[in-house]
């Protein structure tokens, strides 16, 4: 995606997100859960909530 300026915006869709996909490693889901917490954590901590 770009923005109206042009500049790639950094976020990947459609055919791009599927080729990020396949090289990445999987994430197990206790290891999202444990992200989604400390993200969590991490935003309540700076007013996030």
């Amino acid at each position: 995606m770009r923005t109206t300026d042009g500049e790639p915006t950094g976020l990947l869709v459609d055919t791009a997100m599927k080729l990020v996909f396949y090289v990445i490693q999987k994430v197990s889901i206790d290891e999202r859960r444990y992200a989604l917490l400390r993200a969590s954590r991490h935003a309540l901590m700076r007013g996030g909530g």
